[in-house]
């Protein structure tokens, strides 16, 4: 009797475990739905966050290309074309300056959540992420559009100081030329050769001031020109 009490009570456990094995491949799956449904719902919440955040600053992004629209054409082809005007360079470089600061903060943001992030969470974030590069793509042409137009403006008064400064030196070279010219052709002057002498070392020394001035603004400029990015 006893035996058979055991044999029964074996047989029913072994029941049991073989039904808690079968419930427990039921659950098993049952629990990833509702982890990945879990999982879902937070990225869904972490990226409508993000997005919140993101969307104003894309509005920004748009709005600093509209300003910097004649920067852009103006940079189009850097050999014409004429500039903007300093009020347009001024409106364009504060656009871009708002919307980078707005879009600076977001990425912070999602970097900050990246490095915590898993599963679907992560991916999720991570197309996000690649909106935000997409917007800071397109500032970065916006700046080096803005800084090309700087240059060229700078470049284009650079050249006018030295162009001025070498007109100078041509204009004095012809003066001298014109004062030394019986000089070179082997013309003795005998009237008033003083005033002749006089004159030639005041022609001189007018080409050499001139000269002198044009190696200055040219040592001077040279270092900004080697500066120069675009």
């Amino acid at each position: 009797q006893s035996e058979t009490v055991k044999e029964r009570a074996g047989a029913e456990l072994n029941s049991c475990r073989s039904k808690l094995r079968d419930a427990n491949q039921k659950l098993t799956p049952m629990l990833n739905v509702r982890q990945e449904f879990q999982q879902r719902c937070i990225a869904r919440r972490v990226v409508a966050e993000v997005v919140e955040r993101l969307e104003p600053a894309e509005v920004d992004v748009d709005r600093a290309v509209e300003v910097s629209e004649p920067l852009l054409l103006a940079t189009g082809g850097m050999s014409g074309g004429s500039l903007p005007s300093k009020a347009i360079l001024k409106q364009a470089e504060t656009a871009i300056n708002v919307a980078s600061d707005k879009l600076q903060a977001v990425v912070s943001m999602i970097d900050a959540k990246l490095k915590s992030a898993a599963g679907v969470v992560k991916t999720e974030l991570e197309k996000v992420e690649a909106r935000a590069r997409s917007s800071e793509k397109r500032l970065a042409e916006l700046r080096f559009a803005h800084r090309q137009v700087h240059e060229k403006e700078a470049s284009s008064s650079l050249l006018n100081d030295v162009q001025e400064k070498m007109a100078a030196v041509t204009e004095s070279l012809k003066h001298l030329e014109q004062v030394l010219a019986p000089y070179l052709m082997g013309v003795e002057q005998t009237d008033d050769a003083d005033k002749a002498i006089s004159d030639g070392d005041e022609a001189m020394k007018a080409a050499n001031k001139a000269t002198s001035a044009a190696r200055i603004v040219i040592s001077m400029r040279l270092p900004e020109a080697k500066r120069f990015t675009a």
